[in-house]
């Protein structure tokens, strides 16, 4: 709400100033996401469907800025504080997005793969679009006596993959230590592999205990 409230002081900056930039900057900013999630309807908001408009929104800004900068030398040392503020903060999240990146997906399935006696892997997930279409593209990467077997949510209640792929975007989620499959089988949390960025989500990964050499057990769970 605070970077929705400059943007909207920068467009009014620049409408008391007779500068006709403030109706593109108005329609970039506010008109056309607002009629895109119209149409859309989206159930669920992500930062992702505003991209374009915040980085159109900071360039609004700098007008205000700017501004300030010629008005003397306290609100020039002013926007140089909020400047030095705004490069620490992006700094701080370049520093996690260098040492996490947009998810260990490639890491995961190689540690999957790994830990799998004979050639496939069996794995599922709680997503079939998000996780199955990575499983597929680095599938690839593998060692080339290791074949991935996908096993969409339509076949999960049949078939009994050794590894379950749980995943969570951001950082508010559930995390489950065991679960138990469709025929009782236990799965245990045995790898995380987190992400940063906007672009990525977080992979935890279950291994069925009896693969691990643990009796099954009975727990009151389930495959979200």
């Amino acid at each position: 709400m605070v970077t929705a409230g400059l943007f909207l002081l920068a467009i009014v900056w620049l409408w008391q100033r007779e500068r006709s930039e403030w109706i593109f900057y108005l329609t970039v900013i506010f008109l056309s996401p607002a009629a895109a999630l119209t149409v859309k309807h989206h159930e669920v908001m992500f930062i992702r469907y505003f991209l374009v408009s915040i980085a159109f929104g900071f360039i609004a800004v700098t007008y205000v800025l700017a501004d300030l900068c010629r008005c003397g030398r306290l609100p020039k040392l002013c926007v140089t504080v909020l400047v030095l503020l705004f490069l620490l903060g992006n700094g701080a999240n370049v520093v996690r997005l260098f040492k996490y990146g947009r998810g260990g997906y490639l890491e995961g399935l190689r540690y999957m793969a790994d830990r799998t006696p004979g050639q496939v892997v069996t794995i599922a997930s709680d997503n079939d679009f998000r996780n199955g279409m990575l499983v597929e593209y680095y599938e690839r990467y593998l060692p080339p006596d290791k074949r991935i077997e996908y096993i969409p949510q339509s076949q999960y209640p049949t078939k009994v993959p050794m590894w379950v792929v749980l995943h969570c975007i951001g950082k508010s989620c559930e995390i489950f230590p065991t679960f138990a499959g469709p025929h009782g089988n236990a799965y245990e949390l045995i790898k995380t592999f987190p992400s940063f960025g906007l672009s990525g989500w977080h992979w935890f990964v279950y291994q069925r205990q009896d693969c691990a050499g643990a009796s099954p057990v009975d727990l009151n769970g389930k495959l979200r």
